[in-house]
């Protein structure tokens, strides 16, 4: 037994504690891990989702907890949820937590120093990290129904993804890879050697997707009158375009996880030395998707809103509004159902009022205002320009005096005394 296991320890009122920036490991006895996920799932300023750990990534978290604990025999990985605060990127941090006497509940924390860990916390046990975040990013894809798998190439090749290759083959050979080192099995190299190459092309594929996603709402022309907008967004609800392709965006990200995973267990297999980078390589690819997929619903959500909103001057078209929000439903579902199926940490649908009678009048009102305001602009201006040619013209007038009066004055002086001396 370690020096670092308390005598008195007991085995289930203590459990070993690893967090980063995608979850949480809690290693322990079964019933004091049980235990510790309940007191978390029941505090409501915690929202974590528990996901079973991987037999490959359990057996590297006993392992290493194995001098801190006593006789650690489970485990469990709480998935951040939406409204947990997300750790600091770079902060990684190791506790064993003690059920307090008094109160029944976990919360005497004691920070373990990562070199108390048996092995380095780049090897083992963060292998098992990395692994058990990307697990948790597959499980919510793997329970996706696969009804597009008929459409495929269609919308490859609409999306320009076609060296995406076939994603459900694919994503069939990457499962039964992981299924088999789940069971203990050794990567081979001729295994490795067949999807080796899948890598950078499911990564081109996700992205080459995500923006077909976009572009399918962008496409739909905005500055036409609603009855129009209606009819183009009945059209795409009967395509179902946007639903197929996210749907299959959520495949290809599966597959490009999966391949993740199995490049991480090819590494610490067979060059140790080159795992810390390819763990963070791994969770990279998790932070840049997650803000990639955060940044896509966003966008597909303000064009719904924009495109399905009545303007002013549509406010009495309540047909079209109608019309509007019925096809608007299952364009927002498909959405829905690819947050869903990410875990996204992303806000509720701002709901769009369409306007009434009032804003129309607002609306007129404004433009009267405004009409106005302009008018006695012009008015303004015009009747400074008229008093500027009025004194330009008195201007010319008075030099034109000045300039002939003299002259006349004598003529008129010459001409008086001759009457005179007559």
């Amino acid at each position: 037994m370690s020096d670092l296991v308390p005598a008195n320890q007991n085995a289930n009122d203590t459990v070993f504690v690893s967090e980063d920036e995608f979850g949480t490991i809690v290693a322990g006895s079964k019933s004091a891990v049980a235990e510790f996920v309940a007191e978390w799932q029941g505090d409501f300023s915690i929202a974590h989702r528990e996901k079973v750990v991987a037999k490959s990534a359990l057996d590297r978290i006993l392992s290493a907890c194995s001098d801190l604990l006593r006789s650690p025999d489970s485990a469990s990985y709480l998935v951040r949820g939406e409204s947990s605060s997300p750790s600091p990127v770079e902060s990684v941090s190791y506790r064993r937590v003690t059920r307090s006497v008094e109160t029944g509940r976990f919360t005497s924390n004691t920070p373990i120093p990562p070199e108390f860990l048996a092995g380095s916390p780049q090897g083992a046990l963060a292998a098992a990290t990395v692994i058990s975040a990307l697990e948790s990013m597959i499980e919510p894809l793997q329970q996706s129904l696969d009804r597009i798998e008929d459409m495929t190439a269609d919308i490859l090749r609409l999306a320009d993804a076609e060296r995406t290759g076939d994603v459900f083959g694919r994503r069939r050979v990457l499962r039964r890879l992981t299924g088999e080192l789940d069971s203990g099995a050794m990567l081979t190299e001729t295994d490795w050697d067949s999807v080796a190459a899948l890598g950078p092309d499911l990564e081109i594929g996700v992205e080459r997707l995500r923006h077909y996603s976009t572009r399918l709402l962008l496409d739909l022309r905005a500055d036409v009158a609603a009855d129009d907008r209606a009819d183009l967004l009945a059209k795409a609800v009967q395509k179902d375009r946007l639903g197929e392709t996210l749907q299959l965006l959520l495949i290809a990200q599966e597959s490009l996880f999966l391949w993740q995973r199995i490049r991480v267990e090819r590494v610490e297999l067979r060059e140790g030395d080159h795992l810390p980078q390819v763990l963070e390589s791994a969770k990279a690819t998790l932070r840049e998707h997650l803000a990639a997929d955060v940044a896509l619903v966003a966008d597909l959500r303000s064009t719904l809103d924009t495109y399905g909103t009545l303007r002013v001057s549509e406010f009495h078209r309540k047909l079209s509004a109608r019309r509007l929000k019925k096809n608007l439903t299952p364009l927002r579902a498909d959405i829905d159902s690819f947050v869903t199926s990410r875990a996204l940490q992303v806000a509720e649908w701002n709901e769009p009022k369409n306007p009434g009678v009032l804003d129309a009048l607002r609306a007129l009102k404004s433009v009267g205002d405004n009409a106005v305001d302009a008018g006695v602009q012009t008015i303004g201006k015009a009747a400074e320009v008229v008093q500027r040619s009025t004194e330009s013209w008195a201007e010319r007038r008075v030099q034109k005096y000045n300039q002939e009066g003299p002259a006349d004055d004598q003529g008129i002086v010459q001409t008086k005394s001759k009457g005179e001396s007559e």
